[in-house]
């Protein structure tokens, strides 16, 4: 879910809403009885999530590879007015879980390996404004980024790994929000964290 003003944005599996066809985004009024609005973009697969930005787009993060006839592999930009698309476009060999917004820059948690041809484990990072992979990458050992939070200079990380930069951290850490170097921070889970 995401809210955008009096709207919330809708992501995931379905392919209707209220009766009208939305193929895994719709956006719905928060006050009153909730009416569908008219706002329909479509993608191709489910939208796991959604990160509202400050400049009347919404980015949306899953396993889609189109939005309509238009390549985007798992990462989209729409206006939230239009429905049109926007021009972020990465290439991200498989699905988003998880995204924040901090700024102009775009942190993603998935599944994936590779982000716009660059080896990228299960996290990485992009520029809003150029679709550009930024150099952070915490290099988890393993490919399932499950969740992340910015917080200030620093992002939290949760998914299925036992190592950032080569730091034991198990299913759980904190790296730079500017290198990706794991801070001294170690709390330790005995399993896959993140939701």
């Amino acid at each position: 879910l995401g809210l955008a003003g009096s709207t919330i944005i809708l992501g995931g599996e379905f392919t209707y809403v209220a009766g009208n066809g939305r193929a895994h985004i719709a956006a719905v009024e928060a006050t009153g009885t909730g009416a569908l609005t008219a706002w329909n973009p479509g993608l191709s697969s489910p939208v796991l999530e959604l990160a509202v930005g400050p400049s009347g787009t919404i980015a949306v993060g899953g396993s889609f590879t189109h939005y309509g006839a238009t390549s985007r592999l798992r990462l989209a930009a729409i206006d939230l007015v239009t429905g049109r698309l926007q021009p972020l476009a990465a290439r991200i060999d498989n699905a988003v879980f998880d995204m924040d917004l901090n700024g102009t820059t775009l942190y993603l948690a998935g599944a994936f390996t590779r982000v716009n041809g660059v080896d990228r484990l299960g996290f990485a990072a992009l520029d809003v404004t150029s679709s550009t992979l930024l150099p952070w990458n915490p290099q988890a050992n393993l490919a399932l980024g499950r969740s992340l939070a910015v917080s200030g200079n620093t992002v939290f990380l949760g998914g299925f790994f036992n190592s950032l930069g080569g730091q034991p951290r198990q299913g759980f850490g904190q790296v730079n929000a500017t290198t990706g170097a794991p801070t001294a921070f170690a709390m330790n889970a005995n399993g896959t964290t993140g939701v």
